[in-house]
């Protein structure tokens, strides 16, 4: 029996805030892209932005990761 996998959904997302900090996210798939300006939606976006960026690497760290990747490569 052969297992398939399912297609991977890519999202990219953009998050933004303007100079009078109005927020605004730009959600683009395979079929097209769309703005959310409307909460809860946005909200939620902003929330899992912030949480990915407080678990990314520094620049350093990054660094110092893809070299250490590479080199087992």
């Amino acid at each position: 029996m052969s297992r398939r996998s399912a297609p991977v959904r890519r999202r990219t997302r953009k998050i933004l805030e303007t100079t009078e900090h109005s927020r605004l996210a730009y959600v683009e798939g395979p079929s097209g892209g769309y703005f959310v300006s409307e909460q809860p939606d946005l909200t939620e976006l902003f929330a899992r932005y912030g949480i990915l960026r407080a678990q990314a690497l520094n620049p350093e760290e990054s660094a110092k990761l893809i070299e250490e990747v590479a080199q087992g490569l």
